[in-house]
């Protein structure tokens, strides 16, 4: 099957991607990260206020269900803290002058 141009399909499909490219792939990448995972869950207060909920809600209701999920917020807790940490430390190599010299190569 052929592309518009007569290219094999296969051959627009696998091209290696262009410096300009890969850097936009990054920049994506690098926001989405923040955005969605980082920003949310960096903050140990945070954590320890919803583990401290679901403590007080176990005791409240005298629920297992709440113990376990206390349990779990803090194990998920200590997780996401560690992630955010070594996200911090690879996050100088995905900065704006780090890509602009990989760019400019």
């Amino acid at each position: 099957m052929y592309h518009y141009d007569k290219q094999p399909l296969t051959q627009k499909i696998l091209h290696t991607p262009s410096r300009q490219q890969e850097v936009g792939m990054v920049l994506n990448l690098r926001s989405n990260i923040e955005f969605f995972f980082i920003n949310k869950r960096n903050s140990k207060s945070k954590w320890k206020n919803t583990e401290n909920i679901m403590k007080e809600l176990a005791a409240t209701k005298d629920s297992d269900t709440f113990r376990d999920a206390a349990s779990r917020v803090e194990f998920c807790g200590r997780q996401w803290i560690s992630s955010c940490e070594r996200w911090e430390e690879i996050k100088p190599f995905l900065s704006d002058e780090y890509l602009d010299d990989y760019f400019l190569g």
